[in-house]
């Protein structure tokens, strides 16, 4: 039995190969060091307003703020132990994970004030106490559920314009296919509580790294400019001039504007510790109703209870962050086929093998982890690409995988997935649920055998 590493002679080029992977891995390790404790402080920020709104009022919350679920819970939230999750409650590799997307919107009084200005993934691994943010660009171009093709940041606004939660439930759907990951809740916030988020705090001070100049900053009907300038050196923002700071990109470049986001993040949580907020009601009371307003949510209050009480103690160096974009390593391309600038997959619209591959390699699953089964996969040699797409797939995913390379005498074989244990009941749960066409065969384990094997060696007719 030969390991995945060094790649046989037969096996076709990969996308997502030995020297991609390294190359990913390299990236994911400076981005992670430079963000690390940026999205902690964001992953702190939405744990104390999920325990603000718990500790307010119940109903406002349900009039005001929180929307029903369509699309189910998190099975870790469901259940008092985590250890008592069952393969029952699961549905795809993932899902022993909590996923939430969080967008950005203008809101009310904005020209397109339902597309999404920032998307994010949060993900937390709740065996493990660890978390992970993916963002992913408002450009992207897909072909939505009903066949239209559009970018990722007019999903919300689409689902939105049908009903009262229902953006945030096409959002859910349509990242979870690109990332092929069960999204669980979502949670977005608009530009006006944003600013009066800022204004309750009384501002925020921020180091401007340098001055700057945006001539062609919109005006708030999106009709005209209102130019902004800011210069270089502490400065004490209000909601108004943090908001300019945090969207201001024509005269600066997206990575300038995504590092300016994660400074005003950590502003306010400093802020926000600092003032003492959680044992201060009259401030809670202000912030709610202010949230109350401007952000919307299908996390239910129980949920919200046991995230805030689960997790709020994850520490910054079990935090990281990662960018879907268009870079040397990313799995992104620009494009203008329809007309104007967006990104697409590099392998085809709506090809997001990729992109999946990319965020599962920073969101195993952490069943797949701690159950530690080997899985291997063997087939002929007209099938050796196919075979290499579930190599790289499963091992993007977290899985242990060795390739079992070319089988020769086909007189005895036949395609089948082979079950060699029970000691892996999520890692055997998930590779039937993704592999539902392969027939399942039962062997006793022999010792050094793999503890699944997935056979790809039927003739092709």
């Amino acid at each position: 039995m030969k390991n995945i590493n060094p790649e046989p002679q037969n096996r076709l080029a990969s996308p997502y190969s030995k020297e991609a992977r390294m190359a990913f891995e390299k990236r994911r390790q400076e981005g992670s060091k430079k963000k690390k404790t940026i999205i902690y402080s964001l992953l702190i920020i939405i744990i104390l307003v999920l325990s603000i709104y718990v500790v307010y009022n119940v109903w406002f919350l349900k009039q005001n703020i929180i929307v029903t679920n369509t699309g189910g819970a998190a099975p870790t939230l469901l259940t008092k132990n985590i250890e008592e999750i069952s393969t029952q409650m699961v549905s795809k590799d993932g899902d022993t994970r909590i996923n939430i997307v969080i967008a950005g919107i203008g809101g009310k009084g904005h020209k397109g004030g339902s597309l999404t200005d920032s998307l994010q993934v949060l993900s937390i691994d709740p065996f493990n106490n660890k978390a992970a943010v993916v963002s992913l660009p408002r450009d992207f171009y897909l072909t939505l559920s009903n066949k239209t093709s559009a970018k990722l940041n007019t999903v919300y606004q689409t689902g939105d314009a049908q009903g009262a939660g229902k953006g945030g439930a096409l959002l859910k759907d349509e990242i979870g296919k690109i990332l092929d990951l069960k999204i669980h809740y979502f949670v977005n916030i608009d530009f006006a509580g944003f600013e009066q988020l800022i204004d309750s705090l009384g501002g925020v001070t921020i180091n401007v790294d340098k001055a700057i100049n945006d001539p062609f900053y919109p005006d708030e009907a999106l009709e005209g400019y209102a130019p902004f300038h800011i210069s270089a050196g502490k400065q004490l923002m209000n909601g108004k001039t943090a908001l300019k700071y945090a969207r201001s990109r024509k005269t600066t470049s997206d990575f300038d504007r995504s590092r300016r986001q994660q400074q005003l993040i950590v502003a306010v949580k400093d802020k926000a510790l600092s003032l003492g907020v959680l044992a201060n009601p009259a401030k809670i009371s202000e912030i709610v109703k202010i949230i109350g307003s401007h952000i919307k949510t299908d996390i239910q209050l129980n949920e919200m209870q046991e995230l805030a009480k689960r997790y709020k103690e994850i520490q910054s160096d079990s935090i990281e962050s990662q960018v879907i974009d268009n870079s040397k390593n990313g799995p992104l391309v620009d494009s203008s086929q329809f007309g104007s600038y967006g990104l697409i997959p590099k392998l085809g619209l709506n090809k997001f093998n990729e992109v999946q591959n990319f965020a599962h390699t920073i969101l195993p699953d952490p069943k797949i982890i701690s159950e530690k089964a080997t899985v291997e996969v063997k087939y002929i040699k007209g099938r050796t690409e196919e075979a290499q797409n579930i190599i790289d797939k499963l091992t993007s995913y977290g899985y242990t995988v060795t390739d079992g390379g070319i089988v020769k005498n086909l007189s005895t074989e036949a395609d089948s997935l082979i079950i060699r244990t029970t000691n892996a009941p999520f890692t055997s749960t998930y590779l039937t649920k993704r592999y539902p066409d392969f027939p399942l065969e039962k062997q006793s384990a022999a010792e050094g055998t793999p503890n699944f094997t997935f056979s790809l060696v039927e003739k092709i007719k």
